[in-house]
């Protein structure tokens, strides 16, 4: 992880918990899973349809059709890095 990106310790657990807000909205019946589909209809909804798709794809390899917390926080992670 570049620690450009986290220069402090206190920034990342700010970080996540974020990344649980926007989990949370993105969570429809809140089961702990995002579904790849409602996931893409919402980043269609601010004109990111094919980026928030690439990102679903990745987040959901194996096309389970559910996206975990944890799943999603390394995918973001990745992704900054």
């Amino acid at each position: 992880m570049d620690r450009d990106f986290f220069p402090e310790p206190g920034r990342l657990l700010t970080f996540v918990r974020t990344l649980k807000e926007v989990f949370d909205v993105c969570d429809e019946d809140s089961d702990g899973f995002i579904r790849p589909e409602h996931f893409v209809q919402l980043g269609s909804q601010f004109g990111q349809a094919e980026q928030v798709k690439k990102l679903a794809q990745c987040l959901d390899p194996d096309t389970f059709g559910r996206i975990n917390f944890k799943i999603f926080c390394r995918g973001v992670l990745t992704m900054k890095d």
